[in-house]
Order: C-alpha cells, then structure tokens, then sequence
C-alpha cells in the first residue's frame, strides 16, 4: 500500500509541472527567425525606358513570424547611393499573417538616364518577433540599363556656320543616347564628303541636316552653311601694293635729293682768281679749287 501511495504522489507532481499555464500559452525557448530579401523586376530589366514606370518585388522569406515595417529601393553606383522608392506595408502580401513563409512587395519606381547602370537592391526593415529588435535585411543587386532617346550636342555643332571660298567645311554632329545613336546627315550637296564619328566635310553652302536615331526614339538638327568671302588676300595684296608704291616714290624722292645735294655740279667757267692765291679759283657756292696755270 506504502508503494502505491508513493506512485499516486509522483503522478500528482509530474502532471501539476507538465500542465501549461492558466493564459492557455506554452512556454519555449526563443528560436532565431531567419530571413532572406530579393529583388526582380516584373519584366525585362534590358527594356526599361526613360520615364516609365518599372515595377519592382521584392520577396521576403522567413523562417520565422515578421511583419514588415517599412521597405526602401536604393540604387546604387560604387561608394555612391540614392534613395528611389520608400513603400509601408500596404504594398506587401502576407505580412498581415505574421507568420513564417514568403511575403512579396510591389515597388514601382521611374527612372532617368541618370540611373542608368545603377545596381538597384531592396531594403527590408521588420520586427521578427518578440525579444527580437528590428531588424534591416539587404537584397542582392539588380542591375538596370536605363534605354533614352538620342540628345545631339549642339556645343559643337552651332545653326550656323561660314564657309570660305576654296576652304572646306567640317561638321560634327556627336549625340548622347542609349543604346548608341546612329549618326546619318541629309544633305543635297553634290560635293560633301561623309566621315567617321559623325563628321561631314561640306564644299558648298546650302542645308545640312543631322539625324540621330536608336530604337527609342530619332531627333534632327540643321546646320545652314552660308558662304562668306575671304578678304584676307585682298587686303594682303593691297598693302603689298601700297608697300611697293611708298618704296618706288621714297627712292625718286632721294635720288633728287642725292643729286643735288651731295653731287653738285662745278663750273669753272668764268672762275675768279684769289687775290690771296693766285692758283685758286672760286665757282658759284663759294668753293675754293686748286688749279694750275698754263704756259
């Protein structure tokens, strides 16, 4: 009986400890919630267009219970961010549940050719669970080549050019675009010559147009090439000229000068004997010459 007694009062102890508490929750341990973040595009990333609008998931996968508190797009370039998207819960599926499996969020953003090449990754902020702080989870990046219309440089390319006679003409028409523009000109010169990079080399005046195109989209820009004199030689010629002129009636001057200043001309006709010498004679200027009696 004593053996009996015993085992009832061992069965009573075991049952009170194993029974779970008056609040109708069992106690555990705490178990570390894992999650994983991603990101994809809802279509090819490699048609994306300027300005219009991608949507974007990003996908959560949890071992654990979470809900989501926040979601950010970031895009970033090396060392560089910037922030495109910030979305709340109202743009996830499941997260309401709060309990573990796959939740998805719709992000829908715009981009600009400036994005272009941007790594884009998905930034998830949420509370795992209780004794747990929130926590911040990271997607891999998404690569983004962002397409855009053709954009010709005009810097390089003004609406008007002048054209010298017998001196050729070189345009250069360059544009910005993704992909890569293909440079055609639209000309009706007979003369002009096509190059490589864009370059025309025009003879003649007359309208030259420019046409940059990509799947996207194609722009134009004219060029009127007018013609323009070159006075230079002629204004050469004309002070060669002049030169030439002042030189011929600088040497005339001077020669009459020469001539009658340091080549004068003596006459001993009539010359006058010096008193003081008799073998002296004077002309005109007062000028003294020795000369030599005759016998």
């Amino acid at each position: 009986m004593e053996d009996f007694a015993a085992f009832r009062l061992l069965s009573v102890i075991l049952a009170l400890q194993l029974a779970p508490p008056s609040n109708g929750t069992v106690s555990h341990s705490p178990v570390e919630t894992t999650w994983d973040v991603s990101i994809r595009a809802m279509y090819n990333t490699n048609l994306v267009v300027e300005d219009r609008e991608l949507q974007l998931k990003c996908d959560i996968v949890s071992s654990g219970p979470i809900r989501v508190q926040n979601l950010t797009v970031w895009g970033f370039r090396g060392k560089d961010s910037v922030k495109l998207a910030e979305s709340n819960t109202s743009s996830c599926e499941g997260v309401s549940v709060g309990l573990p499996g796959n939740f998805s969020c719709t992000v829908n953003i715009t981009l600009k050719r400036a994005h272009s090449g941007l790594q884009i990754r998905c930034e998830a902020q949420f509370e795992p669970g209780e004794q747990q702080s929130p926590q911040n989870a990271m997607s891999q990046p998404l690569n983004i080549s962002v397409m855009y219309q053709p954009e010709i440089n005009t810097t390089k390319l003004p609406d008007a050019i002048p054209l010298f006679r017998g001196y050729p003409e070189e345009l250069v028409c360059e544009a910005d675009g993704n992909p890569p523009p293909n440079i055609t000109w639209i000309h009706s010169s007979p003369t002009a010559q096509t190059g490589s990079g864009g370059k025309l080399s025009v003879f003649d005046p007359g309208l030259y147009t420019c046409t940059a195109e990509n799947p996207v989209n194609s722009t134009t820009y004219s060029v009127q090439v007018f013609l323009k004199e070159d006075y230079l030689p002629l204004i050469a010629g004309f002070v060669a000229v002049t030169v030439v002129a002042i030189s011929v009636v600088f040497l005339f001057i001077y020669s009459i000068y020469y001539k009658n200043t340091k080549m004068r001309r003596y006459n001993l006709k009539n010359a006058k004997l010096s008193t003081q010498n008799g073998n002296v004679a004077h002309n005109g200027w007062d000028m003294q010459f020795p000369i030599t009696k005759l016998s």
